[in-house]
């Protein structure tokens, strides 16, 4: 902090802090004053993975409905307050119970193209009216959340690993997909198959699984180990991890990580594949 303060002893020192919880986005419409929702969406994975790089799932699922009433009413709230015109995208995180704004990106956002698709409301052509000074009130629209459709859809990130395969696979805060696909089906299961096999990622049933898990995660795993053991899945795993799953019980085929000596999990992919 001291250092913080002499290197910007006029500005102010922003000090952040991880919340380890599941991450909600929405995408809306506003002309300033009625705040237009689509929908909301939330992440498969945790808050920390860059949203480009996460599967995202229409309508949000297992939201509490106080949970859901906070996303609508800070999205409205925040719309209305910095006075926008046009689309907002505001990304949420939920961490014990709370809500919290992850940030507010008063643009058309990468989901746009998604959430219009999936719910029918014609966001981009709202929102160029909006800009040319039409009022939502006028064309139709009242301010919240439009009702939730009978379907499920996943938002599937898509990647060129094997074209890139010096770069770092591993996801975190930077994006790295390099596109998107779409999976919809009557129910989380269907839409997650189709959003798989359209960005080129398709499951075999009992296929192997490679897995390498963070110190601070490992124990987290064992319960979905034993769901894809039943399912047929044989267990393949990087040291450190094949180590902890081994002491649980289990009994995973070893490889090592990428730039290592030996058998690696790229390897591994590459077999998979052939």
């Amino acid at each position: 902090m001291t250092w913080a303060i002499s290197a910007m002893p006029r500005g102010t020192v922003l000090v952040d802090k991880y919340l380890q919880g599941d991450e909600v986005e929405t995408d809306a419409v506003t002309d300033g004053e009625t705040v237009v929702i689509p929908g909301v969406m939330k992440h498969v994975e945790r808050a920390g993975v860059h949203s480009g790089d996460s599967y995202a799932v229409y309508p949000a699922p297992g939201l509490e409905q106080s949970e859901l009433d906070d996303v609508i009413d800070y999205t409205v709230r925040i719309a209305r307050h910095l006075r926008l015109r046009g689309l907002v995208n505001v990304q949420y995180v939920l961490h014990r119970g709370k809500v919290y704004v992850l940030e507010v990106n008063p643009r058309a956002s990468r989901t746009v193209p998604f959430l219009s698709k999936v719910t029918g409301v014609p966001m981009v052509d709202m929102a160029t009216r909006v800009m040319l000074g039409e009022k939502l009130s006028d064309l139709g629209w009242s301010t919240g959340l439009v009702p939730e459709r009978d379907l499920v859809a996943v938002k599937a990130p898509v990647f060129s690993m094997n074209k890139l395969p010096a770069v770092d696979s591993y996801l975190g805060p930077e994006m790295k997909s390099t596109g998107e696909a779409i999976g919809i089906g009557r129910n989380l299961a269907a839409a997650m198959r189709k959003a798989f096999a359209a960005s080129g990622v398709h499951i075999r049933p009992g296929g192997s699984v490679l897995l390498t898990i963070a110190d601070a995660d490992k124990p987290e795993i064992f319960p979905i180990v034993s769901r894809l053991v039943q399912m047929g899945c044989h267990l393949v795993a990087t040291e450190g991890t094949a180590r902890a799953l081994r002491a649980a019980g289990f009994s995973p085929r070893p490889v090592a990580k990428i730039g290592e000596e030996g058998p690696t999990a790229r390897h591994q992919h590459d077999v998979e594949h052939l």
